[in-house]
């Protein structure tokens, strides 16, 4: 990936990326793990060069937007804990930027579903778009259904039930993206209107509502 390549090039990009990679390889969780950040980084490299954020904060915040997870399955605190451990990982980065970094990465989950942040900054937004396209499309479908799965496991027992993972996901037709950019990607995979999880939770409800 040509545009990846580019900030891997920096040795502090290239070393955090490593390490951060090798960390989930060994031990991440079964939808939080190495195989979504990377499209998360993917994500935000095109949103964040289209956005003309500063990708010095971007890059290191989108490569440990999900750390907390490492440190506990509980996905409720997962932001909160990423933006207090990520310092331990940013030993080369200044002050100024590691306090942007945390900033991205407690913003990350945005007001959706039982969070309460609102991204302020541009590279807050887009952390956030970029994490948030991951629930969108068919590839999206996926991956909601490997998050319910992951939470089923670890913290969330409902969630082993396919009615459980649509009611949640049944709202993400609903979800605000701050950035043109984000707005763009969402459009080519059916956009904000993709209602499968609407759909799925249609036919599911027969099962067990009256």
């Amino acid at each position: 990936m040509k545009g990846l390549e580019k900030y891997l090039k920096k040795n502090r990009n290239k070393s955090l990326y490593d390490k951060v990679k090798k960390e989930f390889e060994k031990r991440g969780p079964v939808a939080h793990n190495w195989d979504h950040i990377y499209r998360d980084i993917i994500n935000a490299i095109w949103i964040g060069e289209a956005e003309k954020a500063n990708m010095e904060v971007v890059f290191p915040s989108i490569v440990l937007h999900d750390i907390g997870f490492l440190y506990d399955p509980d996905p409720s605190i997962h932001h909160k804990l990423g933006a207090e451990k990520c310092i331990e990982w940013l030993e080369d980065w200044n002050k100024e930027d590691k306090k942007a970094i945390r900033l991205c990465i407690l913003a990350h989950k945005g007001k959706s579903f039982e969070f309460s942040i609102e991204p302020e900054s541009i590279e807050e937004k887009v952390v956030y778009d970029a994490d948030q396209l991951e629930k969108m499309g068919y590839a999206g479908l996926l991956g909601c259904v490997r998050v319910g799965v992951e939470f089923g496991e670890a913290t969330h027992p409902e969630l082993k039930s396919l009615y459980e993972i649509a009611k949640l996901f049944k709202s993400v037709s609903k979800i605000t993206l701050y950035t043109s950019k984000a707005r763009e990607i969402a459009k080519r995979r059916g956009g904000m209107k993709f209602d499968i999880f609407e759909k799925a939770y249609n036919e599911l409800r027969e099962y067990y509502e009256e």
